[in-house]
């Protein structure tokens, strides 16, 4: 199957996904722990979020390697409990990062070489701007910063500061075991930077983050550690449809 890219260092690919694009025929491409987990979902929507995120994936890696996409090996150890839930490794493939995010109707999946990267996407609920969980994101300093907007504003600064910290300890591999207001991040002309990070100040200046735009009522940001030279938007849907297509071209390997 030819590629679409050319697949090297210093590029980030960022597949945007609607979680309708999940038919069940991608179902034969999981292994026994994602199966399980797919099928673990009590609401369908949960399932599909699952199916899509897991196949994708293994589409995406196949396109890279050439490999039969049931067979490429992906870890998601947890590196504090070992359970499956971790980041997603790409265990014989050198040096591939991945990283998956899923809210609401939409799926983000990025790639990329020798560079480690981290994903998030949250569907803007605006009940949540008054409840405790602004107390849970932000720090002190941003929580300043934030009390000056007018209130129409407040919304979406919220999930943009939400997305850029939950992609930047996804990035890390740390996820959520790191309280988000250890973090702080300023806005600086849009570009939003890592200024402080409670415990691991090695940390500023290494990350950066990039803020996408994918649906209105969603905000999506991609963090990498190091540098990007480029970020490539791409539509997955596309990619499914054309293993629907011909499904022997991409397991007769």
């Amino acid at each position: 199957m030819q590629k679409q890219d050319s697949w090297i260092p210093g590029r980030v690919w960022v597949y945007q996904t609607p979680v309708s694009a999940a038919v069940p025929e991608l179902a034969v491409l999981l292994n026994h722990t994602e199966l399980k987990r797919f099928r673990s979902y009590q609401k369908e929507e949960d399932q599909k979020r699952s199916l899509l995120s897991f196949a994708l994936l293994r589409l995406l890696l196949s396109r890279i390697t050439g490999k039969d996409p049931r067979k490429i090996k992906i870890s998601r150890d947890c590196p504090s409990c070992g359970k499956p839930h971790g980041k997603p490794r790409v265990t014989d493939e050198g040096p591939v990062e991945v990283n998956i995010s899923h809210s609401g109707k939409w799926v983000l999946t990025a790639i990329a070489f020798h560079t480690p990267v981290g994903i998030d996407i949250e569907q803007i609920h605006p009940e949540l701007v008054e409840s405790e969980m602004v107390k849970r994101v932000l720090s002190a300093e941003e929580m300043s910063e934030w009390e000056k907007l007018p209130p129409g504003e407040r919304k979406e600064a919220f999930y943009r500061y939400w997305t850029w910290k939950e992609a930047i300890l996804k990035a890390t591999g740390e996820g959520l075991a790191v309280p988000m207001t250890r973090l702080t991040v300023t806005n600086r002309d849009g570009s939003p930077q890592l200024t402080r990070w409670e415990g691991r100040e090695d940390r500023v200046g290494q990350i950066r983050c990039h803020p996408l735009e994918v649906d209105p009522q969603y905000a999506a940001c991609l963090a990498v550690i190091g540098r990007a030279e480029e970020v490539l938007l791409r539509q997955g849907e596309e990619i499914i449809q054309a293993w629907l297509k011909n499904q022997n071209a991409w397991t007769a390997r």
